[in-house]
């Protein structure tokens, strides 16, 4: 099974909608207040997107779309916004239409690679999740001799795992991308400030394919790069990956440990990493046996979805968690209440194992409760899917 880390948000509401959520008031007072910086309402249409306010992103991009004569880079935008909005609803092949609108541009009129960049890395990061590593691999050929027109060593070097990644799906059996390492690490000889990013770009690159030693091994590699340069921004970061991959290797104990040591760097922010963030502690806390605090977490997450992102959908996975928690310790009716709210959330979500599991634990409820007809009625329903609920 290939694994990749990636913490997509996307949220939605409406334009008035009243998040409190310090980022989107910040811009929705930039746009009142110069409505004439076209890139403002630009910039409110992604955080939607980012956030996950479905319904308030496709307003924004459908009102900025009615009113503007864009530029370039604004239409470029728009249809990454568009793409991210298809993604969160697990409609791959709808998101590719927008990211090819948005090549056309790009190709067309060779925008400066600060805007390039942008769709190059996030299209990348999503075709790899979603396995379509052809479609990967031409953008990372491209990605990399527009790097290297631009002499930009950092983002160069991005761009050669990345191939290196897409081939190796590809054809396990190609050695051919061993070679990209080795000019990637060229590169940091070249300048020793990128070896933090090296390394935790293979932590990465390793944690995909689900080389879960090889990725603690180069993820130490990184932790100590950063310490050394002092960059304790990237190093904070880099803890959450460290914390998720001692989690798939079922060391609960340790995925706590590196939690523990982000939880006070994440509750110094106010932003879309909190809910995620809540409710994955709160299902290492559950498989350490600490019942009570994964609850705590759980509630948390719930509680800052509601709080920062009123509307947004991506709340079935907190809620999901919750119904397979009271099932567990035999709290049947909050586990139907649960049950019942994730169904019909992971359906706005198009997430059809979300969608079987929490018939699934409907099931099982019904089981305990001697109901044995309606039990085979939800395990009827299409198959089951993974046993605990987290967000991609």
């Amino acid at each position: 099974m290939k694994r990749l880390i990636l913490f997509i948000s996307i949220i939605a509401l409406t334009l008035g909608g009243f998040a409190q959520n310090p980022e989107l008031d910040s811009l929705r007072k930039r746009m009142h207040e110069t409505p004439e910086v076209k890139m403002f309402e630009c910039e409110m249409c992604e955080a939607f997107a980012r956030y996950t306010m479905l319904d308030s992103a496709r307003h924004c991009l459908e009102q900025s779309r009615a009113k503007k004569t864009p530029s370039n880079e604004i239409k470029i935008r728009w249809e990454l916004t568009d793409a991210s909005v298809d993604i969160v609803t697990n409609n791959y092949e709808a998101a590719k239409v927008h990211y090819d609108s948005a090549f056309k541009i790009i190709r067309t009129f060779q925008p400066s690679l600060r805007i390039a960049q942008r769709a190059y890395l996030k299209v990348m990061t999503h075709s790899a999740f979603f396995g379509d590593c052809t479609y990967g691999l031409g953008l990372a050929d491209e990605f990399i001799q527009l790097c290297k027109q631009n002499e930009d060593d950092s983002l160069l070097m991005e761009g050669l795992i990345y191939k290196a990644r897409f081939l190796e799906c590809i054809d396990e059996n190609d050695s051919t991308h061993l070679a990209l390492f080795e000019r990637a690490e060229m590169l940091c000889l070249k300048n020793p400030a990128l070896y933090g990013p090296y390394y935790e770009f293979l932590g990465n690159y390793h944690y995909y394919f689900d080389r879960l030693p090889k990725a603690i091994e180069y993820c130490l590699l990184a932790e100590n790069a950063y310490k050394e340069s002092g960059d304790m921004q990237r190093l904070e970061g880099h803890y959450l990956t460290f914390s998720s991959a001692y989690e798939s290797m079922s060391d609960f104990e340790r995925a706590l440990e590196y939690a523990m040591i982000v939880q006070p760097l994440i509750d110094e922010t106010v932003d879309e990493t909190w809910d995620e963030f809540y409710n994955t502690l709160g299902w290492i806390y559950y498989r350490n046996g600490e019942v009570d605090s994964a609850l705590s977490a759980i509630r948390r997450s719930v509680l800052y979805h509601q709080k920062l992102t009123p509307g947004n959908p991506e709340i079935a996975y907190p809620i999901g968690n919750l119904a397979l928690i009271f099932k567990q310790i035999g709290e049947l009716d909050s586990a139907k209440i649960y049950s019942t709210q994730a169904v019909a959330l992971f359906h706005k979500l198009n997430h059809e194992l979300g969608v079987a599991e929490a018939f699934n634990n409907l099931g099982l409820v019904a089981m305990e409760e001697g109901k044995r007809d309606s039990a085979i009625l939800y395990f009827e329903l299409p198959p089951h899917g993974r046993r605990w609920f987290r967000r991609v």
